[in-house]
């Protein structure tokens, strides 16, 4: 039976030199009208002040650890360690806790503890906010919002692996999906995502980098849309970098996995173009 006073969110932060940003999503955080909660911000070896600027906020539900660098997985895996909480909820230094969220995320947990609850999320441009709900992940490439998730499945999985700096998430969800843990999908908003006008160009090598690791990881339970879908990512991503011939390598296994998908040739053709003009 949980116990009256009994932590059932674990809220882990990790953040490296971006103290300019952690007052919005603490103060989302701590506003929530559920209060069963731990905050944990895992400071991933910054060199600016973020610890001033926590200590500044002077709110006794913050805990702060300061660890070496060694990137963002390695962080969340860090805070999940010392978390306490029966779910994880992990987010970034950038997002903002969207109202009413733990309350919702509650009132399903609360009913079977077990379960991973997937919910949607808000995304917020310079021009606009896109408000996306999951329908569904069936044959998933990528995680379909944000979610919660049970401590003890986290640890089941072995946690986010530390070689991936770009879609860790749903490399994680890959591996917990092979241990046939029930989830379910719930019609809320439960985070303010904002983003980085400057992200996309420096992300082309960590996505190229990470989406090949995936591949080979788990080629044998990939289905042949999500490899077609990988190798379409990375293809656009060295055609960004000028880099035809590795472009073209990964639009002919575009080709090799739905061939009769005209994207895949299309792709090809746009390459072979660029190449030689």
């Amino acid at each position: 039976m949980e116990k009256n006073n009994a932590t059932f969110f674990s809220i882990i932060i990790p953040t490296y030199q971006r103290a300019h940003l952690l007052s919005g999503v603490i103060r989302s955080v701590l506003s929530q009208s559920f209060s069963k909660f731990e905050l944990l911000i895992i400071d991933d070896g910054s060199k600016d002040n973020t610890e001033s600027i926590i200590k500044a906020l002077d709110d006794p539900r913050i805990q702060y650890h300061y660890k070496n660098n060694g990137g963002v997985s390695s962080a969340r895996n860090y805070g999940a360690g010392l978390a306490k909480g029966r779910y994880l909820i992990f987010l970034d230094s950038d997002d903002l806790l969207h109202e009413g969220a733990l309350l919702n995320y509650y009132s399903h947990g609360k009913i079977n503890s077990e379960l991973i609850l997937f919910s949607g999320y808000k995304r917020r441009s310079t021009e606009k906010i896109r408000s996306i709900l999951p329908s569904n992940i069936s044959e998933i490439s990528s995680i379909p919002g944000t979610f919660a998730l049970p401590k003890q499945h986290f640890i089941s999985s072995g946690g986010y692996d530390e070689k991936i700096k770009y879609s860790e998430n749903t490399e994680l969800l890959f591996r917990i999906r092979k241990l046939n843990f029930h989830h379910k999908i719930v019609k809320f908003y439960s985070i303010i995502y904002n983003e980085s006008p400057n992200g996309e160009s420096k992300n082309i090598f960590n996505k190229i980098e990470s989406l090949s690791y995936i591949l080979e990881k788990h080629d044998s339970t990939l289905t042949e849309k999500v490899k077609f879908l990988y190798h379409q990512i990375i293809g656009v991503n060295y055609l960004k970098i000028s880099n035809y011939d590795l472009a073209f390598i990964h639009f002919q296994q575009c080709v090799k996995y739905q061939p009769f998908n005209i994207k895949g040739y299309a792709r090809l053709m746009q390459t072979f173009y660029l190449s030689i003009f």
